[in-house]
């Protein structure tokens, strides 16, 4: 995606912060490094490693980051949800590296079964068992779940297609038990709407704010979508698979710790995700 930025506006933003000039410099000096054409997650993590060895260079993206959400009336959602979702990682420039915090598979059960009803349970589910984006699960479709295939032998897992950034398909297993869950759920949404597409309802703010208010309750800490896919991601990477193979199920388009060109059959990354969550 790209960010239309007005440089002047940001300096006197930037200004209003009473920063030095020699600060505004160094952040601009920085955020001029930035390829706005090409904006993605991937991307500003990519960023944010290649320039650890700076020391102001977080604080230039988090201050872009604040000034576009202090004119987010002038930028598109997709923008606005990227910035507000995005995990900075663990700063390694000049501290030792730490695990990070996620959910353990009993913490994420917990948490589903605290949420308020079962479209919040299923929702919490769903997310963490296929990692999935918040958009990727707001816009998730009935009809993406290949329910013809799974009702012949609902012994097996169930396949859903998911349109993840760009557009970029990707099928994804989904454990039986789930796909019994999920017939169960929109068997009852259906008979009192014939016409529901959407698996589920809830919209993205509300979503996030139910989940984090619920997490604080139950865990005693913040969570938000985002934790959930992380979680997933490192659950698979203890239970054996490569990141190649973490990177084609979450659908990164690439990741600067691994090599990008590793072939992996998709039958045998199913088999390992099922696996790892049997």
């Amino acid at each position: 995606m790209k960010i239309k930025l007005d440089i002047d506006n940001l300096i006197e933003w930037l200004k209003t912060k009473g920063l030095s000039r020699r600060t505004i410099q160094e952040y601009l000096s920085m955020i001029y490094t930035i390829d706005r054409e090409n904006i993605s997650e991937q991307y500003l993590l990519q960023w944010v490693y290649k320039h650890k060895h700076i020391n102001y260079s977080r604080a230039a993206l988090l201050n872009l980051f604040s000034f576009i959400k202090a004119n987010k009336s002038i930028y598109d959602q997709e923008v606005l949800d990227l910035i507000r979702g995005f995990d900075f990682p663990q700063n390694t420039a000049h501290k030792k590296r730490r695990l990070p915090q996620i959910l353990t598979i009993d913490q994420v059960f917990d948490l589903a079964f605290a949420m308020p009803d079962e479209e919040y349970k299923l929702m919490v589910i769903v997310t963490f068992h296929l990692a999935l984006r918040r958009e990727e699960l707001i816009t998730l479709r009935i009809d993406n779940f290949d329910w013809d295939g799974w009702l012949n032998d609902q012994t097996k897992h169930g396949i859903v297609r998911i349109y993840g950034k760009g557009n970029k398909q990707r099928n994804l297993p989904v454990p039986c038990e789930i796909m019994k869950a999920l017939r169960e759920f929109i068997n009852v949404k259906l008979a009192k709407n014939p016409e529901r597409t959407n698996l589920f309802k809830k919209g993205r703010r509300v979503w996030s704010d139910t989940l984090n208010k619920t997490a604080l309750t139950v865990l005693n800490r913040k969570v938000n979508p985002h934790l959930l896919r992380h979680s997933c991601a490192s659950h698979l990477r203890e239970q054996g698979l490569d990141l190649k193979e973490i990177q084609e199920f979450l659908g990164h388009e690439s990741i600067a710790t691994t090599q990008l060109y590793t072939y992996v059959k998709p039958t045998e990354l199913n088999r390992k995700v099922i696996e790892a969550f049997g």
